[in-house]
């Protein structure tokens, strides 16, 4: 006899989006704007330059502040143009808030989760996941208690000596007061573990920390930043590949302004006009195209694509990305409809489609001043621009785009992932690109040097200066390159023939920059081939 099944409707899991009543819609912060936030804390905040986040159960990160009136925080918008939104509440035993008394679940025939804690939230997973934050406790600021206790593990050295021994020791001080006066000791993360276990054996502060603080606001002294950088440099690689496994954004929390400014300094760092920082020692950034090599070896420069906001370089910012891997992806799309506007890179203003019958004389002029740079009606640039409008487009069909590597020696990068971590003015609104690995590249308006630019073929395993790739089609039919090119634009899948013409220039003794297909490649790992060495 068959069995009977009894079938029972319990609760599970359905897909994790805000609750259309749920009130929080407006407030949700984008999630390209959490990749860099430090850990949410004991107290499920993540902080950054005073300002706290919290990760709202199931539904996603939002802003919040204190209303007195509520006696709890409520979601607040970032940018003060909504009222404040529903007041939130810690989950206890957990990093997570939510809002009280609001049922998550809904009604299926399926077996139930065996407990409602192994549901997983949609935020991204780049930081490993709180597992134990500690109990909740008031976050006013108020004087401490003078019990010492050991803090939870899972907090950084920072919130333990404000939490614990600095909390013993100075009963009578405010939070506020303890974070400053520990500030003025100048302790890397490393000095403030042995800090903390030093004065849970012995509640004072050691002499090596008074030493310490005194070296270490001596402006004259080279080595005050020794230990501080052996600890650091290391890291600034990994920070800057997005590999980073230890967390290096709340260094302002913990050193004096002053301190960590000089520190910057001789970790490389420089400071812009528009107070960014910057590195002049990146031997290589990679860049997705449509540009065809031969365009931009006959103008001789790779113009400014782009209209960015002129809030982060010191001259126009081109966007660039320290991973080969995600130029490559940036290089796998199709080309951007707008670009192909333009015949060449010389056009200010776009052309349209042979089958458009549209007067686009006044569509030109807006495109060419709010999105496409061009090189813009203030140019430098020794390149003579086309004032044409109206003109019939010819690669409106192309369908591939090159990857590039840009020598980049001496050149101003502003790169996202250190100005996150060391600069409380990265986190200012709209003043840098979004994604992750992104940099932008202080470039003049005529652009950056075709000396500077090399084209991979489309293994990514080996690249050649694009000057070198035209010098050698001309030297073979003065006319290839034309062909190829109008191939690429025509909307062929070409790449073979780009392939084939960089095998025979590294063949003919130009220079080549080769790179295994074992690894992934990022700025820093280029080395680039010796010009005088490998050029006839």
């Amino acid at each position: 006899m068959p069995t009977k099944l009894d079938i029972t409707e319990t609760l599970v899991r359905q897909p994790l989006q805000p609750l259309a009543n749920s009130g929080l819609a407006p407030y949700l912060l984008r999630p390209a704007m959490l990749r860099t936030m430090p850990l949410p804390d004991e107290h499920g905040f993540r902080t950054i330059v005073s300002r706290k986040f919290v990760d709202v159960k199931n539904e996603g990160t939002v802003y919040v502040e204190f209303d007195d009136a509520a006696g709890a925080y409520r979601a607040t918008d970032l940018y003060k143009k909504q009222p404040q939104g529903p007041a939130l509440y810690k989950n206890d035993g957990e990093a997570t808030w939510s809002q009280r008394l609001q049922a998550r679940e809904t009604v299926s025939l399926k077996r139930s989760l065996a407990n409602e804690s192994v549901l997983e939230t949609t935020l991204p997973d780049k930081h490993p996941k709180v597992q134990s934050p500690g109990e909740q406790r008031s976050v006013t600021d108020t004087p401490a208690s003078s019990r010492p206790s050991i803090t939870q593990q899972g907090q950084n050295p920072r919130t333990q000596l404000i939490d614990g021994p600095l909390k013993s020791l100075y009963p009578d001080k405010t939070a506020n007061e303890l974070e400053t006066l520990l500030r003025s000791y100048n302790l890397s993360p490393g000095q403030q573990t042995r800090l903390h276990k030093d004065m849970l054996e012995n509640l004072k502060i050691p002499e090596w920390a008074e030493q310490h603080k005194q070296m270490s606001s001596e402006t004259g002294n080279p080595h005050r930043h020794d230990l501080l950088y052996s600890e650091i440099e290391p890291n600034l690689r990994h920070l800057r590949n997005g590999t980073a496994t230890t967390g290096l954004y709340e260094l302002h929390l913990s050193l004096t302004n002053e301190f960590l400014d000089s520190f910057l300094v001789k970790a490389g760092y420089s400071r812009n006009r528009n107070n960014c920082l910057y590195r002049t020692d990146i031997p290589a950034v990679f860049r997705g195209d449509e540009r065809t090599p031969f365009e931009l070896a006959n103008d001789g420069w790779m113009l400014p694509r782009y209209n960015h906001k002129p809030y982060a370089t010191t001259q126009k910012a081109m966007s660039v990305t320290v991973s080969l891997k995600a130029a490559k992806m940036y290089g796998a799309d199709e080309p951007d409809p707008e670009y192909l506007l333009y015949n060449s890179q010389t056009n200010k203003y776009p052309g349209k489609q042979p089958d458009d019958d549209s007067d686009a004389s006044d569509v030109s002029d807006v495109s060419a001043t709010s999105q496409i740079a061009s090189s813009g009606s203030e140019s430098d640039s020794s390149l003579q621009l086309d004032l044409e409008r109206n003109y019939e487009t010819t690669r409106h069909k192309q369908q591939i785009q090159f990857v590039y590597a840009i020598d980049s020696r001496n050149m101003e990068i502003v790169l996202g992932e250190e100005n996150h971590a060391f600069n409380r003015a990265a986190n200012g609104p709209n003043w840098f690109p979004e994604d992750d690995l992104e940099a932008l590249l202080s470039v003049s308006r005529r652009g950056i040097s075709a000396d500077r630019i090399w084209v991979f073929d489309s293994g990514y395993q080996k690249a050649v200066r694009v000057k070198d790739l035209q010098d050698h089609a001309d030297a073979a039919d003065d006319s290839y390159a034309r062909r190829v090119e109008e191939r690429t634009h025509s909307g062929a899948n070409n790449t073979d023939e780009y392939d084939r013409l960089i095998t025979e220039v590294a063949a003919a003794g130009k220079p080549v920059l080769l790179l295994s297909g074992n690894k992934e490649w990022f700025a820093n790992d280029i080395v680039w081939p010796s010009l005088s060495e490998n050029q006839s």
